[in-house]
C-alpha cells in the first residue's frame, strides 16, 4: 500500500484486538467498532475520546470511583456546603473521565498501527520482499514524559519479526497505557519490486480489441 493509504491490517487487528482495556466494559463491542472506524477514516485520538465519553461508552475505573467519593468526603469534612460538595466532586470526576478516554484512545490507536505495521511487514516476508532475518527496532518518544522504567530500556533494541523485544518481552508498542513508542526496520536489503509495465490498448474499426503496444 501507499503512505497515504489506510493500513487494512490496522484495522482488522482494531476489529478482532483493540479494547485490551477495557475488560468488563458493556460496550466493548461498540468501542472496538469506534477504534477500527477512527483508523480507517483517520480520526484523531482526541476526537475518539471525546465520542468515548459523548456516547457514554466508558466509565470510571473503581479506583477512579474511591477518589471522586475520598474527595467528597475530605470537603465534607472541611464544613463545605453538600451542594457545592456535589458540583466539585461532579466536575472531578468528569476530568477523570475524560483523562481515561485519552488514555484509551491514544494507547488502542498506537496498538492498531503498530499490529498493522507487523502484519504488513510478515506480508512482505512471505512475498519474498524482505529477506528472512530481517530485524525489527523499537523506537522511543524522547521527552520528559518517557517511562525509564519501562520504555528507555528498550531504546534501539531489536526483534526478530513475530519475535518479541527484550527486556520485557513485548511483541510490539504500547509497552504500557500512554505509552508513544513505534517500531521500525533495522537497514536490510529489500528485493526490488518491478514497475508497473504500461500498454495502450488498440481497437480496429468495429471497436474490436486489435492488440497492445507497451509505453514507457
Amino acid at each position: 500500500i501507499g503512505l497515504a493509504d489506510v493500513n487494512p491490517e490496522a484495522t482488522r487487528w482494531a476489529e478482532a484486538e483493540a479494547a485490551r482495556l477495557l475488560a468488563g466494559e458493556a460496550d466493548e463491542d461498540a468501542i472496538r467498532a469506534l477504534i477500527a472506524l477512527s483508523n480507517e477514516q483517520g480520526i484523531a485520538p482526541r476526537e475518539v475520546a471525546r465520542r468515548l465519553v459523548q456516547d457514554d461508552l466508558i466509565g470510571l475505573l473503581p479506583r477512579q470511583v474511591e477518589a471522586v467519593e475520598r474527595l467528597r468526603q475530605r470537603l465534607l469534612a472541611e464544613g463545605m456546603a453538600e451542594a457545592d460538595v456535589t458540583r466539585r466532586a461532579a466536575r472531578y470526576a468528569s476530568a477523570q473521565l475524560r483523562h481515561r478516554a485519552w488514555a484509551i484512545a491514544r494507547t488502542e490507536l498506537v496498538s492498531a498501527v503498530n499490529a498493522g505495521q507487523d502484519a504488513l511487514w510478515d506480508l512482505a516476508r512471505q512475498r519474498g520482499i524482505l529477506p528472512a532475518g530481517t530485524l525489527r527496532v523499537w523506537l522511543v518518544t524522547y521527552d520528559d514524559r518517557l517511562d525509564q522504567q519501562v520504555c528507555a530500556p528498550l531504546e534501539d533494541a531489536t526483534a526478530g519479526l513475530g519475535e518479541p523485544f527484550e527486556p520485557g518481552g513485548y511483541l510490539r508498542p504500547p509497552a504500557h497505557t500512554n505509552c508513544r513508542c513505534a517500531i521500525g526496520l533495522k537497514s536490510v536489503p529489500v528485493r526490488a519490486v518491478p514497475a508497473a509495465r504500461r500498454f495502450r490498448v488498440e481497437r480496429d474499426a468495429g471497436g474490436r480489441l486489435a492488440g497492445m503496444t507497451e509505453t514507457d
